[in-house]
């Protein structure tokens, strides 16, 4: 099971979805190796460059590590219940 790091930014739909971002690389394989490379503050420069580069500046929310799993029934769920 890969663990991923997700980025919700601030501000909510009126349908209840929020702007995220999924960073696909790099994973890890376990919760504790997710959550130390989302707080290390030299890793977390490089997270920062990759979304300027890929979305622009913009207010973050919070951010979660999940599974890839937890991610695809998310989707799911938000296109209310078909595959993507």
């Amino acid at each position: 099971m890969n663990w991923l790091i997700v980025v919700f930014f601030v501000g909510v739909y009126a349908d209840g979805t929020q702007d995220s971002y999924v960073f696909e690389k790099p994973s890890f394989k376990t919760k504790a190796e997710c959550m130390y490379a989302a707080n290390d503050k030299q890793q977390i420069d490089l997270f920062v460059k990759k979304l300027i580069l890929d979305v622009g500046h913009r207010d973050i929310h919070k951010v979660v590590c999940t599974t890839e799993n937890q991610i695809r029934a998310a989707i799911k769920l938000s296109n209310g219940g078909s595959d993507i």
